[in-house]
């Protein structure tokens, strides 16, 4: 379904230390409920294409918010000490400052998202964790990331040296590369015949940046999120396919937030959101009722009045 009944305006957003995120936002400026998606590294705004769609469609009263990270997109890219899970917690309530000055807040996240918004809710000095309604989790993953999947060569030497040496690649060589990938691009779709994955490696953050999220994302740990986690209605969904964050990854996060939705997708792999966009929007809808029915204010509880003590029965002759 496309955004017709809202038109998207762009918006750019200016950090902390003065790097202007780029933010696509949807709907009424005044909703009491607010969905901001966070995407994934190497990914954009975009990813989320088929679920603001859908969201801006099904409800038309609440407001949707994508925006690109720091080093991805049409964001601005910051230094190399920059790129860390803790600034983009960071950059998130930025986000949040800048765009939702009132009313409650749904996070969405996908992979780094997702990681971004354990790290935004164990941030000691982050500003709107206690208006978090409700977060879903997209192929999350919260600790001990070296050790399933893909995640386990970061633990390599070959892999640490590798981002040691990116981090020093010069961006006459960065731009090269970014050239080959768009030069070959027929070549890339009749090979993969997956558009979104060459539109990953086209959009993909320079190498350096992509070095420094990724020593970042080894050595993360998010496990002080779990108890916001508990109080808030939450979503985890993963794909039995999944590689690069295994389901033992979500299974984790369910297991310390028992409270929380689990969804397993068979047969999905990492990209959930452009895999199988009507589960993910399915399970989004109920998250967002799930947000409004307990972010409702409740009636007041009705005063109990005195009842005056019976008095006592006369002692038997």
């Amino acid at each position: 379904m496309l955004m017709n009944a809202v038109a998207a305006q762009r918006v750019s957003v200016t950090t902390a230390d003065g790097l202007s995120l780029a933010t696509t936002q949807i709907g009424p400026e005044t909703a009491d409920l607010t969905v901001i998606l966070l995407h994934g590294l190497m990914g954009d705004s975009g990813s989320w294409q088929r679920q603001t769609s859908h969201l801006t469609s099904s409800h038309s009263d609440i407001r949707v918010i994508a925006y690109d990270q720091r080093g991805h997109g049409r964001s601005g890219r910051g230094c190399t000490r920059s790129n860390t899970l803790g600034q983009l917690a960071r950059d998130l309530d930025a986000v949040i400052d800048a765009t939702t000055a009132s009313g409650q807040i749904v996070l969405i996240g996908h992979s780094m998202g997702a990681m971004t918004i354990l790290q935004y809710l164990q941030h000691q000095q982050a500003r709107n964790v206690d208006r978090i309604a409700g977060v879903g989790l997209i192929a999350p993953a919260v600790a001990d990331i070296t050790r399933y999947g893909l995640g386990r060569t970061l633990a390599s030497p070959v892999v640490a040296n590798a981002c040691a040496l990116a981090s020093r690649i010069p961006a006459s060589a960065e731009a090269v590369r970014t050239t080959a990938v768009r030069a070959t691009a027929p070549i890339w779709r009749r090979i993969t015949k997956n558009a979104p994955i060459l539109a990953a490696l086209i959009n993909a953050p320079q190498l350096q940046i992509l070095a420094g999220f990724l020593e970042s994302i080894s050595r993360f740990d998010g496990t002080a999120a779990f108890r916001p986690l508990s109080g808030t209605p939450t979503l985890v969904m993963c794909g039995t396919a999944d590689r690069v964050t295994p389901p033992r990854h979500s299974a984790a996060v369910v297991a310390a937030v028992p409270a929380a939705e689990f969804v397993v997708v068979p047969d999905a792999g990492h990209m959930l959101m452009l895999e199988c966009p009507a589960v993910i929007n399915e399970r989004l809808d109920a998250l967002v009722e799930r947000a409004r029915i307990d972010s409702a204010p409740r009636p007041p509880t009705p005063e109990r009045r005195a009842v005056p003590a019976a008095a006592p029965l006369p002692l038997a002759a």
